[in-house]
């Protein structure tokens, strides 16, 4: 798990769910390790604050490359929000700098003055994921001041979202690979399931 300055929000059950599906949590920071750990089976990209650390992020080629061959690998990696923004091509900051990121999304964020999206989310998954077949459902919240910018055609979209006021237009999750994305903090204890199966799927990569 991503775990520094620039991803620091996770959901304690999230970690506790993962730790009693069987999995052992390794913490890595992209922004001052050289690469990732040895013997990895997953990776999960927790919410924070890339923005504000971009240039950082951007300069550590070696993590960005490890975290670009993982995620080609076919290994299961689940990214939410700040670390769905740190697996796409280029992340702007508010000051107009475009900073590279992994590129396992072939997609841009850039920074707003005002949040882009906020409020509690329930999503149905539309296809088979790291965290359970097609029909998966969990809840989560969502809040960020970035947004995608450019053509998301190109992956496909697995998530049907539902906030306060019904069904949300728009696409709001995505795979590509073992690789999923999506701007929703998925809390776990709303479908406990999700834990073990993305355990699983760790499993079967190793």
């Amino acid at each position: 798990m991503a775990r520094d300055a620039a991803f620091c929000f996770y959901y304690a059950e999230n970690l506790r769910l993962l730790e009693a599906a069987g999995l052992t949590l390794v913490p890595f920071s992209p922004l001052t390790d050289a690469a990732l750990p040895q013997r990895l089976d997953g990776l999960y990209f927790g919410g924070g604050y890339p923005e504000l650390h971009a240039a950082a992020l951007a300069a550590n080629a070696g993590m960005l490359a490890g975290v670009r061959a993982f995620c080609r690998s076919g290994r299961p990696v689940l990214a939410e929000c700040g670390g769905f923004m740190y697996l796409m091509e280029t992340l702007k900051d508010l000051a107009g700098g475009e900073h590279a990121m992994a590129g396992v999304f072939p997609f841009r964020a850039a920074m707003g003055e005002r949040f882009a999206a906020l409020g509690y989310r329930q999503i149905t998954t539309l296809a088979a994921t790291p965290l359970g077949p097609a029909g998966s459902r969990l809840r989560g919240h969502e809040f960020h001041y970035s947004r995608i910018v450019g053509e998301t055609g190109t992956v496909p979209g697995v998530y049907a979202a539902t906030g306060r006021k019904g069904p949300l237009e728009g696409r709001h999750g995505f795979l590509s690979g073992g690789a999923l994305g999506s701007y929703v903090h998925l809390h776990f204890a709303s479908n406990p399931q999700a834990a073990t199966h993305f355990a699983q799927a760790c499993r079967e990569a190793r």
